[in-house]
């Protein structure tokens, strides 16, 4: 992929993991129990929204990155391109994982070097 294919790639995941947080976060504030619960994704948005870009080498590395985050009960998104333009149809291209602190995200993908 070319560097606008991956932003546009990049910008598609972001999006879908905001969406399952919107969505999560919703069902948390409608519970009485959890109503005022500061969750990551809030001192995300009142942190300065980091994002981070890292490079993967195979579809293999990014399925277990996707396990990974799973197991710490993460919100995540694999994007599958449509096939119009540079990739052929229904080909996994990226992940993105909820916003989490440092110490969390870097046991999933620490050993990522940024793109």
């Amino acid at each position: 992929m070319n560097k606008g294919k991956i932003c546009s790639q990049c910008c598609h995941a972001c999006l879908s993991v905001y969406e399952k947080i919107l969505k999560r976060n919703n069902q948390l504030k409608n519970n009485a129990n959890t109503r005022n619960a500061l969750t990551s994704f809030d001192i995300w948005k009142k942190t300065g929204q980091k994002k981070v870009v890292l490079k993967i080498s195979s579809l293999e590395e990014m399925f277990e990155i996707e396990k990974k985050a799973k197991a710490q009960n993460l919100i995540t998104s694999i994007i599958v391109d449509a096939g119009r333009t540079q990739i052929e149809p229904n080909t996994e291209t990226v992940i993105a994982i909820e916003p989490v602190p440092d110490d969390v995200v870097n046991k999933i993908t620490g050993q990522l070097k940024l793109l």
